[in-house]
């Protein structure tokens, strides 16, 4: 999708990015209902979406870097913000959807940040189970070649005892 300033109004643009945002926070939203319900088969296409369009605000924001850099503008917030805001047909408008953006940025940092936490303690408790389960068989673990974990494997006198 090509995003010029000719064919392209910026409160559009503006307006588009605040919807693509609502998306990513509801799929994460989503996840974290997974999340806590101990659901990880649902994980999988959650992430896929969730990719697909981080994908698609990246290309937004890459069609949009020539007009920053035309407008000799920095290649960050302040300079998207200042750029937005300068083709705006109303400022004020543009105010309260920018402080919208900001928020739903903000919030789904956070909602990222809490789902990483859940994910880690998903894996923390399911390595502590791993572990009880090759202690309780009398397998231990040890360091390979590569230095990377290697379970022992039981051995035919184990077996046969």
């Amino acid at each position: 999708m090509s995003l010029t300033p000719v064919t392209t109004h910026q409160d559009d643009l503006l307006k588009q990015d605040i919807l693509l945002l609502q998306e990513i926070g509801s799929l994460l939203s989503k996840e974290q209902g997974h999340l806590e319900r101990s659901e990880p088969w649902a994980l999988p296409e959650l992430t896929r979406k969730k990719q697909a369009m981080a994908e698609e605000l990246d290309r937004r924001y890459a069609a949009r870097e020539p007009a920053l850099r035309a407008a000799g503008l920095p290649l960050t917030m302040q300079g998207m913000q200042h750029w937005l805001k300068s083709h705006a047909k109303d400022a004020q408008k543009f105010d309260r959807q920018w402080q919208q953006f900001l928020e739903l940025a903000r919030d789904i940092k956070s909602l990222n940040h809490l789902n990483g936490r859940l994910i880690g303690m998903h894996l923390q408790h399911l390595d502590s189970r791993l572990q009880s389960l090759t202690q309780a068989a009398g397998l231990g673990s040890v360091y390979g070649a590569g230095g990377q974990t290697e379970r022992q494997s039981i051995s035919r006198s184990h077996i046969t005892a």
